[in-house]
């Protein structure tokens, strides 16, 4: 009695629940789930209810029966015209005529197949309506295992199963039978008690070998479903896999109110297993829904499924395009490109347009690699969506793209030729992304890649002066010093024939381009290309013409001809600013520096303090000087009051924390040295390099580096060994 009145309050609950819903209308999404979980959880209690009404007759049960029919077969109404739903359903009736024709009650049966490839069940109503879904028959095989299935559900009305289902309703709900026309079709898809399946399992087998089929085919469809239950079971890898879980969802509720499968493949063996049974006959239309699951596998990523389904229709039918459609897009997702590519070719004489979605959904792929920077997979996909359309902009902007995002300049410039013959001045943002991607490089301190990169924009606009910067830079901190030096001159000789409003940083390009023709090693090249330079400047700029004049002097300095800087030096020492612009003058005691003059570097630094419109500038190198003249007290002082110089186009490591870091070591204070240099480092990791700090500053300084990096690397291995010998 306890019993009875906990599943009656249950059952209002969730009647109430249900028609709330319908008041409510949340929105979340469709689904039978819930409904058959709380049916199936509560089936076995409902059935040991005490019946104290009498069997239905026949004829209620049928009446029941067509007004339920008629309500689901309205729901799962097929599309106008559906021709092929139309062939399926025939046949079913076929097959559920021959199987019917056994049964044991001589009712009107009807079968009706519901086009949903979601609907893996089959469920019966009472008076002989049996529905069985699009789903379930994609999982089958063989046409005996369609007779199996459908003399299942014969059985459950052979039996009364669904009329005492249709009575227990009418006695928890106390309507009168004529109102059940309204019940849920999860009522009857959520299934009986462990008794009466495994009973429908026992009579309908032996139901469909008496119609002449292979009663142990259900078998297979038992372990298919089993497998689909457990993929349902583990946790979705990606949004795809979620989705695919609403086609499997009811299979969920299926087995929380069906016997396991193991168990119920045991009893069908006691009971026919010693059966002579026939052959089993293919399922016809299996192509059909075997299509139909191919293309519902790509939609939800699922394309090892997607491949095994078109192939197998393909096997019956090799000229199906819908399978060779989702055959050629699953290998390519795959990875299977020749695969994909073999059966593209297949596709494109039997129809254009489905080929044509074959090359989009290829580069739709690629382009979802790049978004999610999978760059290498990006870059591969859309190589190989080359192989459909040699023309396709799209799969070459994505592996361009790909590509500079990955630092392969060299394999963008390569993909990048085609693409700019078959769509000239169609680069778009492609020089830009390069140029950033450098810029990121540069700063995560891979400079040779940075490099490559850098030079990208350079071979696909090679006009445009914007890009010629980032280059430059990269390359001389990747120690490419003439490169940096020609593409510095190129940049400072395309500003000096801009508009004076324009060119207001051509001192820092000259300066840049003459200190890494110093750094490489060949200043002779050096003063031809930028006397060249100068010969082709058609507007005259009087503080501009001075600096290329200095410039020229400091390399010819560098070269060992000291004839030219002479006067320069004479005009410093005097002070006799209003003979020549003192703009850039402080280079010529930076050029004293750069060849290990130390001394009269500081004197001519000293007098220009002040009286350049660099003043900060002029302080770092003096301090700089004075290191290199072995002055660590000055230049340690110069140092702290010297603030970092940011700029943009500033190429030297000359960074005050180096500079304090190599005073301390040269003042004995090797902890403090070792420290500073450390933080500096990270900063500019150039200065580990011995042979790029040798061509950049002088013998002293690079003496110094060198001293505190060797000591560095001493104490990191002496504790290296330690660690090891405490293990």
């Amino acid at each position: 009695m306890k019993n009875r009145i906990f599943l009656l309050v249950a059952a209002l609950l969730a009647g109430l629940g249900l028609a709330l819903s319908e008041i409510g209308k949340p929105d979340v999404p469709v689904s039978p789930a819930p409904l058959l979980f709380f049916l199936a959880d509560t089936q076995r209690e409902l059935t040991r209810l005490p019946m104290q009404v009498t069997r239905l007759s026949d004829e209620q049960e049928i009446e029941i029966g067509n007004k339920l029919a008629r309500q689901y077969a309205a729901a799962f109404a097929r599309a106008p015209g559906d021709h092929e739903a139309a062939a399926i359903q025939a046949y079913v009736d076929e097959v559920g005529g021959k199987v019917a024709a056994h049964a044991h009650r001589k009712l009107p049966y009807r079968f009706h197949y519901v086009a949903d490839p979601n609907f893996v069940n089959a469920f019966a109503l009472p008076g002989g309506h049996v529905f069985i879904g699009e789903g379930l028959l994609a999982l089958m095989q063989t046409e005996d295992t369609l007779a199996d299935v459908l003399g299942h559900e014969i059985e459950h009305i052979d039996h009364y199963h669904c009329a005492e289902r249709v009575q227990i309703e009418a006695a928890m709900r106390r309507i009168p039978l004529g109102g059940l026309v309204s019940l849920p079709a999860a009522v009857f898809v959520a299934g009986y008690t462990k008794d009466q399946e495994l009973e429908a399992d026992r009579e309908g087998s032996k139901l469909a070998a008496e119609a002449g089929y292979s009663p142990l085919e259900i078998i297979t469809l038992f372990e298919a479903m089993e497998k689909l239950y457990r993929a349902a079971q583990a946790p979705a890898r990606n949004p795809q896999e979620e989705m695919s879980r609403v086609a499997v969802e009811t299979i969920e509720g299926y087995f929380r109110s069906h016997p396991l499968p193991k168990e119920r493949i045991a009893a069908i063996q006691r009971e026919v297993g010693s059966m002579q049974t026939p052959a089993p006959r293919p399922l016809r239309f299996q192509d059909a829904f075997l299509r139909q699951e191919a293309l519902n596998a790509v939609a939800e990523g699922r394309y090892g499924a997607a491949s095994t389904a078109a192939a197998r229709v393909l096997a019956l039918k090799p000229e199906d395009v819908p399978a060779l459609k989702a055959l050629a897009e699953s290998r390519f997702a795959l990875r299977d490109y020749a695969g994909a590519l073999e059966n593209y070719k297949k596709l494109v004489p039997l129809d254009e347009v489905a080929a044509s979605d074959v090359r989009e959904f290829a580069v739709r792929l690629a382009s979802s690699a790049l978004q999610r920077q999978d760059l290498k997979q990006a870059a591969e996909m859309a190589q190989h969506a080359l192989d459909f359309e040699p023309v396709s902009l799209e799969a070459y902007l994505v592996r361009i793209r790909a590509l500079l995002l990955a630092g392969e300049a060299d394999a963008a410039w390569e993909a990048t030729q085609p693409f700019m013959k078959i769509a000239p001045g169609g680069q778009g943002e492609l020089p830009d992304l390069a140029r950033n991607r450098a810029r990121q490089l540069m700063q995560a301190h891979d400079y040779a890649k940075a490099e490559r990169l850098a030079e990208y924009p350079l071979k696909v606009v090679p006009k445009d002066s914007s890009y010629f910067a980032t280059y430059a830079l990269a390359a001389f901190a990747a120690g490419d010093f003439g490169r940096s030096a020609d593409v510095w001159l190129q940049l400072f000789e395309a500003m000096s024939a801009a508009a004076p409003e324009e060119n207001r940083d051509w001192a820092t390009a000259l300066y840049a381009s003459t200190d890494a023709f110093a750094a490489s090693g060949d200043v002779q090249r050096g003063i031809k290309a930028l006397d060249a330079v100068k010969g082709r400047l058609k507007r005259r700029d009087p503080a501009r013409d001075a600096a290329i004049d200095e410039e020229l002097a400091g390399m010819r300095l560098f070269a060992g001809d000291e004839k030219p800087v002479a006067r320069y030096v004479d005009y410093i020492r005097v002070g006799r600013w209003a003979d020549i612009p003192v703009q850039g003058l402080d280079r010529i005691g930076w050029w004293h520096f750069r060849v290990g003059r130390g001394a009269e570097a500081v004197q001519l630094l000293s007098r220009m303090v002040g009286v350049t419109p660099d003043s900060e500038e002029v302080m770092l190198e003096l301090a700089w000087a004075q290191l290199a003249a072995g002055a660590a007290q000055p230049a340690g002082a110069g140092f702290r009051r010297s603030q970092p110089l940011r700029s943009d186009w500033r190429q030297r490591a000359d960074e005050p924390s180096m500079g304090l870091a190599l005073v301390a070591w040269l003042s004995g204070q090797r902890e403090e040295a070792l420290r500073l240099y450390s933080a500096a480092i990270d900063q500019h990791p150039e200065w580990q390099n011995a042979t790029w700090v040798a061509a950049v500053y002088p013998q002293t300084i690079a003496s110094l580096a060198a001293d505190v990096k060797r000591e560095k690397e001493r104490r990191e291995a002496a504790a290296k060994v330690l660690r090891q010998s405490r293990r």
